[in-house]
C-alpha cells in the first residue's frame, strides 16, 4: 500500500505542487513503514545467527535512512541560505539518531563488516565541518555553493553506505542458503534401517518441496 503512494507523490514533486518539507516527510514515512517489515520477519526466525544478522542489517538500514534524511534537510537549509529553529532541530535529531543505529549494527556485525564500515562510511571531516555550520549558525550567502558541497559529500557517504549494505545483504543470503542446505541434508538422509530402501529415499525427495 505504501509503495502505491510513491507514484502520486513523485508526480507532485515534479510538478512543484508540494513543499520540500512535506515531500521529505512523506518519503520518510513511507520508507519507515517499509523498514518496519524487517523486524516482523525476524519474529519467525529460529536460528540465532540469522536473527542476529537480520537485526544488524535492520539497524544499519535505519542509520542509512537517517543519513539520507540528514542530506535532504541540510540541502534544504543551505539552499535557502538559512536554517529555521524547526529545521535545525530536525537536522540535529537525524544526526543524533544515527549513532545508536550504527552502534547496534557494529555490536552484532562480523569483524570484516565493522572494519569496512569504519574505513569507508563514517562521516568525514568535511561533513562534520558543514554540520557545525548548519547546527550553530546561518550559512553565508554563496549562491548555493555550500548546498552543492553538502549534497555531494553526503551523496558520496550514502553510496559508501550502500556498498556496506549490499555486503550485509549478500552475507545474510549466504548464511540463509547454508542453513537451508544443512536442513536439506538432514531431511534427505535416511535412517540407518532404510539404507537399502530406495523407494523411501525417493519419497523423501518428493516430499521435501511440500515441507518447504
Amino acid at each position: 500500500w505504501y509503495l502505491t503512494q510513491l507514484v502520486a507523490l513523485r508526480k507532485r514533486v515534479r510538478g512543484l505542487e508540494i513543499a520540500a518539507e512535506e515531500a521529505t516527510g512523506q518519503f520518510s514515512r513511507i520508507i519507515r513503514h517499509l523498514l518496519n517489515i524487517v523486524p516482523q520477519l525476524n519474529d519467525s526466525i529460529d536460528d540465532p545467527q540469522i536473527a542476529g544478522r537480520m537485526v544488524a542489517l535492520y539497524s544499519f538500514m535505519q542509520g542509512k535512512e537517517l543519513v539520507g534524511q540528514e542530506r535532504a534537510l541540510g540541502a534544504l537549509g543551505f539552499a535557502r541560505g538559512q536554517f529555521s529553529d524547526e529545521l535545525r532541530q530536525q537536522l540535529v535529531d537525524r544526526i543524533d539518531g544515527q549513532q545508536p543505529c550504527f552502534d547496534t549494527f557494529q555490536a552484532l556485525a562480523s569483524s570484516p563488516q565493522t572494519v569496512l564500515f569504519v574505513e569507508q562510511s563514517q562521516a568525514g571531516l568535511e561533513i562534520e565541518q558543514l554540520r557545525r555550520v548548519a547546527c550553530t549558525r546561518q550559512p553565508p550567502p554563496d549562491e548555493g555553493e555550500t548546498a552543492l558541497r553538502w549534497f555531494c559529500v553526503q551523496t558520496q557517504r550514502l553510496e559508501q553506505l550502500r556498498g556496506v549494505e549490499e555486503r550485509l545483504i549478500a552475507d545474510l543470503l549466504n548464511a540463509a542458503d547454508a542453513l537451508l542446505e544443512g536442513d536439506d541434508r538432514e531431511v534427505q538422509m535416511p535412517p540407518a534401517d532404510w539404507q537399502e530402501d530406495g523407494i523411501a529415499l525417493r519419497l523423501d525427495k518428493q516430499l521435501l518441496p511440500l515441507v518447504r
